[in-house]
């Protein structure tokens, strides 16, 4: 397995698995989410964005013979005006495919995409994850993310 960052060329195959986590999170947590949102051009836009930004960033894992199997993108936010911090990473969006997840490749990516935030100048990482998603939950937990601000959304 190589970690390393993406290229443009990588984004076909990063959409894939996009629409995969898509798929999975509309099925089981949100059914507000569009299905359409990686073959549009806000979706295209975004993937592009990851990949040129300076500020912007896509770590892939692939196999020796060259399959993305997971990835994670992320961009350097300004922090809240009411803390200290200035810079934050935010990551947008983390995938690993099921038959290669538990062989801590997800922490070896989320471990790379952290370096890149601390060479831009970030002092902390955040994610927002479905309420429902405690695969998830636990797997940022087990990286070292805590529970800061809880956001509650409801209908009105």
């Amino acid at each position: 397995m190589r970690i390393r960052k993406a290229k443009k060329e990588d984004i076909p195959e990063m959409k894939v698995l996009c629409q995969l986590l898509i798929e999975k999170e509309y099925s089981d947590y949100d059914k507000s989410l569009s299905l359409e949102w990686t073959s549009s051009e806000k979706g295209a836009e975004d993937f592009k964005e990851f990949v040129t930004k300076d500020n912007a960033c896509a770590i892939i894992a692939e196999t020796d013979e060259g399959q993305i199997v997971g990835y994670v993108t992320g961009k350097i936010v300004k922090g809240e005006d009411y803390r200290k911090i200035q810079k934050v990473v935010e990551i947008d969006s983390f995938f690993i495919l099921k038959e290669h997840r538990g062989n801590l490749l997800g922490t070896k990516i989320h471990k790379e995409l952290g370096k890149w935030g601390k060479d831009k100048g970030a002092e902390r990482m955040r994610v927002a994850v479905s309420a429902g998603n405690k695969q998830g939950i636990n797997f940022y937990k087990k990286v070292g993310l805590k529970d800061y601000v809880v956001v509650l959304e409801g209908k009105i």
